[in-house]
């Protein structure tokens, strides 16, 4: 099934993204991006594997906007990738994310599947679901989502790492 890209839109100028790394112990990391201004949320798109938390996208129901992106690692290693990630042309806007298959009483959708994560330089690789060519949509300079060739959003990338984003990695013992 998976979470579908009704359109790209121009990028809005009251929108910021807050990216946040958080160490919360040994093995446990949460990774949040955050959609400012906040705006309602009530839709949730899951991937979860049944051992945690799942991987969350909160979407706002009036227009298919992101609220926030939302995932933990737990007992996991951040994979150091030696091949490179490919994706052909890279966009820059905001996704508008096609909402027809929530509704007030179907305002979570699960779906089963397992998150691969990846380091490459300073950038850390969220893969929800691999696929032979992505498409990359740049949401600002830090952040962009990966999508495939039928718009269905397939990961995230967390570009040019801080030195405090770094150090949240190595105190939650996850990198391999």
């Amino acid at each position: 099934m998976g979470l579908k890209i009704s359109k790209i839109c121009n990028k809005l100028n009251n929108i910021r993204i807050q990216r946040n790394f958080e160490a919360m112990g040994e093995n446990l990391l949460l990774v949040k991006l955050e959609f400012l201004p906040k705006c309602l949320s009530p839709y949730h798109w899951f991937l979860e594997d049944k051992r945690k938390p799942p991987f969350d996208i909160a979407i706002n129901p009036d227009d298919g906007f992101i609220s926030y992106i939302k995932f933990f690692f737990q007992d996991e290693k951040v994979q150091k990738n030696n091949s490179n990630i490919k994706y052909g042309k890279e966009e820059e806007g905001y996704p508008q994310f096609d909402t027809s298959s929530f509704d007030e009483k179907k305002y979570h959708i699960f779906e089963q599947g397992k998150l691969e994560a990846y380091i490459q330089e300073k950038s850390l690789y969220l893969i929800v679901s691999k696929t032979n060519s992505y498409r990359c949509l740049k949401l600002d300079a830090y952040n962009a989502i990966l999508f495939d060739e039928t718009d269905t959003f397939t990961g995230v990338i967390c570009k040019d790492l801080s030195a405090k984003e770094l150090g949240e990695l190595v105190r939650a013992k996850i990198l391999e």
